[in-house]
C-alpha cells in the first residue's frame, strides 16, 4: 500500500552519486509546511544546503549531493513530483566501506509501536571507524549524531538560508492510530551500522 502524501507535505528524497558507480543513492524523509509552487526551487535549494552544510564533511570528494526529489501532496490526485539538480560535492576523506553499508538514522516520534518510527540510511562510513563487529567507533558516531542534529534543527526553525520544513514520518492508509503524519521529536543514529542491498549489485 502506498505512502499517503497531504496536502501541504512533501516526500524528500536527497540524490548522491559516487564517481564510478552508475545509480545514485537516495536518503528519503518527509516534511510539511510546503511553501507555495512558485517558491519550490528556491525552498528545495536551500534544504539541499542545510545536507551539505551538515553532511558534506562525511561525503568523500569523489561523491556529491546532486540534486533533491520532491513529491508534493495535492489537494486533489495524486502527488506533483518535480526534480531539482544542485551539485555540492563531499568535501570528506578517507576510506569507505562499499555503498551498500550505511549509517542507520532513526526517525523517532511520539507516537506509540512500530508505525512511530522510520528510518534512514546514510552511506560512506570510514572503514576506520567501524570494527568487525559493525560497531561504529564513539568518537565518530557522536561527529555523525551532532550533524544529524544540526540537519534536524535546521529543518525544524529555519535560519538565514531555508525558511524550514519541519521532518514528518509519513504512514500508509489503515495504520494503527490513523494515517496522519507524525512530526519527528529527533533523530537517533544507532551505534552498529546496517546495509541496504540495493545500493550494491
Amino acid at each position: 500500500m502506498a505512502v499517503i502524501i497531504p496536502d501541504g507535505y512533501a516526500q524528500v528524497g536527497i540524490q548522491m552519486r559516487r564517481a564510478g558507480d552508475p545509480d545514485p543513492w537516495y536518503v528519503t524523509y518527509a516534511v510539511r509546511d510546503v511553501p507555495p509552487y512558485d517558491e519550490y526551487d528556491v525552498w528545495a535549494g536551500g534544504m539541499l544546503g542545510q545536507w551539505n552544510e551538515a553532511l558534506s564533511g562525511f561525503l568523500p570528494s569523489d561523491t556529491a549531493f546532486t540534486g533533491i526529489q520532491l513529491r508534493v501532496g495535492m489537494p486533489e490526485g495524486p502527488p506533483y513530483s518535480v526534480f531539482y539538480a544542485i551539485n555540492y560535492p563531499g568535501i570528506g576523506s578517507g576510506k569507505t566501506l562499499p555503498q551498500n553499508c550505511a549509517v542507520l538514522v532513526t526517525k523517532q516520534t511520539g507516537r506509540a509501536g512500530r508505525t512511530g518510527k522510520g528510518r534512514m540510511f546514510w552511506p560512506t562510513i570510514l572503514e576506520d571507524e567501524v570494527n568487525g563487529l559493525g560497531q561504529i567507533e564513539p568518537d565518530y558516531r557522536d561527529d555523525l549524531q551532532a550533524a544529524w542534529d544540526e540537519l534536524f534543527v535546521a529543518h525544524r526553525d529555519g535560519n538565514e538560508e531555508f525558511a524550514g520544513a519541519p521532518m514528518v514520518l509519513l504512514h500508509n492508509e489503515g495504520v494503527p492510530f490513523g494515517a496522519d503524519p507524525t512530526d519527528i521529536t529527533y533523530l537517533y543514529v544507532d551505534p552498529i551500522i546496517s546495509t541496504q542491498r540495493g545500493r550494491l549489485r
